[in-house]
């Protein structure tokens, strides 16, 4: 992986934009602080999308990126911090946003490998590992071999039956490397935990559940059941005629009464006849006749009276002298005849509104009796209609009457010990319940105890010394010696290393003299174990970028030597970045030079070696 150059954007320590030019070895010194890790981080980043812990964004800024030069095609990994502070990442190929796929199918284009193994270790974390117990499985992270179900079965055939039993925890495409088996260690943990609970819970429902009836069946239930059924029936169909009957005793009363009621109102009218419609043709004619007479009287009276306002209304004129055409013309023509021949009509009108007058009362008197004649026909006939219609009710209550037949239903014999029996049939439908119930328990509780069997057994054989842990770490450890073993023999003449499968992984080396742990080597030997640990990393990982930070931990003597062997040994890699607190002569001496910042117009210039 030779990368021209990088530029860092706002990455951790970086703020603002930053190109390198990366030569194939490179010294990076500077104090604490000055941003020596991020830049190794940012090359982690970019070569095998490995962030470090924290936020990977400089402190108030809202995205950073990081680009690497390949064959004059940039490739770009970043990531933006959205307005709800919500990460995003990002890749882009010369400027183009593409998809994470895309962007690793084109690096590995560009590579002519696979980027999904390649990751780049720094020297810092084998420091702190090496002489802890998480060692092994920090090691065991980079081997991109990996062990199989079927393979771990066949070497642990003790643990073939429980690990084929717990196939949805582990499917059988499952790969088991150490962080698996840890994973695995705490579910079989969690679960046999969660399952003798069960058990205890089983036991105990089992122990509250009342003790067996003898002699009860399900037949011999349905049975009493059954007779007790008819009895009900039948105590529920007496109560229902009874019901019946009741109504029917009360309605025969009621009819009784309403019966009486309309008897009585019909003796107390008598005997009634239908009126003559004749007479009421009479009465109306004879009614008509008076009240046409009584009109035209009043006629008459209303004539005469109108002519008598006609001829005084003459006599008053005809009694003056005075012309009606001019005033001072004066009548003298004798008016006196004219005058009582007026007096005299006056009279015989007065005459006729008298007589009329006294017609019309005598009509009005009569007419009130023809009135009175017709309210009398007018009562007989509601007296008639309410006598037709008391007859008909009569007629309708004696039909219902002989329709209401009340029948006083038998009783049935009671049972007195129906309720004892009715208790009973509940005492033991209870016991069929519980019997179920205890049979559901048992077999629940008979797997609970395989199932806790079983988890105890897979907690056993994955615990930090059981039998699937110590398998796990021999066949990783076989892997391990074969690569590392390789490069040790180039190191030193009979050098070999044992990665031992004790409590985890330890290191040992055989320089001669048998194995011993790497603590009890001198420190040029731990110097030789760091490089081929490391060497053994990147070779592992698929990666030729050796990153040595924290060189500070090393005497000077310790950190000449891993130079000179990491020199000796550089044409095993495309970059190799030496980072430390304080530079060293021997960098110098060496010619290394300083991996510093670029200026834009000496990018593009800048030589490669």
């Amino acid at each position: 992986m030779k990368i021209s150059k990088i530029i860092v954007k706002n990455f951790r320590g970086i703020r603002g934009e930053h190109t390198y030019v990366l030569p194939h070895i490179a010294k990076l010194t500077g104090p604490n602080g000055s941003g020596k890790t991020s830049l190794l981080d940012a090359v982690r980043y970019v070569t095998g999308d490995v962030l470090p812990e924290g936020s990977p964004v400089t402190n108030g800024e809202n995205y950073m990126s990081v680009s690497m030069f390949l064959n004059g095609t940039e490739y770009t990994r970043g990531i933006k911090i959205s307005k709800e502070g919500r990460n995003a990442g990002f890749c882009k190929v010369d400027g183009r946003k593409v998809s994470k796929k895309d962007f690793d199918q084109a690096v590995e284009t560009e590579l002519g490998f696979s980027l999904e193994n390649i990751r780049n270790v720094m020297s810092a974390d084998i420091f702190k590992s090496l002489d802890s117990k998480g060692f092994g499985k920090f090691i065991l992270s980079y081997i991109p071999q990996k062990l199989s179900k079927a393979e771990l079965i066949g070497q642990v055939p003790q643990e073939a039956a429980v690990l084929r039993a717990c196939e949805e925890v582990i499917p059988d495409d499952a790969v088991i490397d150490m962080d698996t088996v840890d994973e695995l260690y705490h579910t079989f943990y969690s679960t046999r935990k969660d399952v003798n609970f069960r058990v205890k819970s089983l036991q105990a429902s089992l122990e509250l559940i009342p003790e067996e009836m003898p002699g009860v069946t399900q037949e011999i239930v349905d049975a009493k059941e059954g007779n007790i059924l008819i009895y009900d029936e039948k105590v529920k169909a007496y109560n229902q005629n009874l019901a019946r009957y009741e109504r029917d005793l009360k309605q025969l009363e009621t009819l009784r009464n309403s019966l009486k009621s309309v008897q009585d109102e019909i003796a107390a009218l008598g005997t009634v006849n239908a009126p003559d419609p004749a007479l009421a043709v009479s009465i109306a004619s004879e009614k008509a006749e008076k009240q046409k007479r009584i009109t035209d009287a009043q006629a008459a009276v209303k004539a005469a009276k109108m002519s008598n306002d006609t001829l005084s209304r003459s006599k008053q004129a005809l009694s003056s002298n005075a012309c009606p055409f001019s005033s001072e013309i004066v009548c003298t023509t004798d008016k006196s005849e004219i005058l009582k021949g007026i007096d005299e009509n006056i009279h015989i009108n007065n005459m006729a509104i008298e007589s009329q007058t006294n017609l019309v009362d005598g009509l009005k008197s009569d007419l009130q009796a023809v009135i009175d004649k017709e309210t009398a026909y007018r009562n007989a006939e509601k007296a008639y209609e309410k006598y037709t219609y008391l007859q008909k009710q009569e007629a309708e209550t004696k039909k219902h009457l002989s329709m209401v037949n009340p029948v006083e239903p038998e009783k049935v014999p009671a049972q007195d010990d129906i309720e004892t029996e009715r208790a009973l049939v509940k005492e033991m439908k209870n016991a069929l319940l519980n019997r179920e119930k205890r049979q559901m328990y048992e077999a629940d509780l008979e797997k609970a105890a395989a199932d806790s069997d079983t988890y105890q057994k897979l907690v056993k054989a994955f615990a930090p010394d059981g039998s699937v842990v110590k398998y796990v770490m021999q066949f990783y450890s076989a892997i391990l010696d074969d690569a590392v073993n390789s490069t040790a023999e180039k190191i030193k003449d009979g050098l070999k290393l044992h990665f031992a499968p004790e409590n985890g992984l330890k290191v040992k080396a055989n320089t001669g003299n048998g194995f011993i742990s790497y603590e009890s080597l001198s420190k040029g030997e731990q110097v030789d174990i760091i490089y081929l640990i490391i060497h053994l990393i990147n070779q592992l990982s698929g990666s030729r970028v050796l990153l040595l930070d924290e060189t500070s931990v090393l005497d000077d003597k310790a950190f000449d030597k891993l130079v000179k062997t990491i020199c000796e040994n550089s044409g095993e890699y495309d970059h190799i970045i030496l980072s430390g607190v304080h530079g060293h002569s021997m960098l110098d001496d060496m010619g290394i030079p300083e991996l510093v910042e670029k200026q834009p117009e000496q990018v593009e210039v800048q030589s490669l070696n």
